[in-house]
């Protein structure tokens, strides 16, 4: 829709607003904002949301469908178990750097890190 003017108004609670009229339509769009486009721009329909308020018709922005994704892909929970087998077994190797009693702890030596995580996601991965 080709954009023919834009005037601006205050609206009922003092408020400045947008007014933007099209080419060939008689319903204005409503905006809160001073629009980012001049007269003579085209704006695409699918972007404006015909709407009313009584018996007055006027456009607003269409919101935007957003494809959202939930969770994490498979790349990112492998990356994530990773992560998280190697803090652990670092914590085993601090330990016995530290001397922390054993208790139900086994303890590591630092060469044992990489080993012990790969131990631990190839656990995961099974579980």
């Amino acid at each position: 829709m080709k954009v023919k003017s834009i005037d601006t108004y205050t609206s009922k609670d003092g408020q400045k607003r947008w007014r933007v009229h099209f080419e060939g339509d008689d319903k204005p769009l409503i905006l809160d904002n001073e629009p980012t486009f001049k007269q003579g721009d085209e704006i695409p329909q699918e972007k404006l949301k015909l709407t009313s308020k009584g018996d007055k018709q006027y456009y607003i922005w269409a919101r935007e469908t957003v494809k959202r994704s939930y969770g994490k892909s498979q790349e990112e929970l492998s990356q994530s178990a990773r992560t998280m087998a190697l803090s652990y077994a670092k914590d085993l190797a601090v330990a016995m750097i530290n001397n922390v009693p054993s208790g139900s702890v086994k303890k590591i030596m630092v060469e044992e890190i990489l080993e012990t995580a790969d131990r631990f996601v190839k656990w995961i991965k099974e579980s």
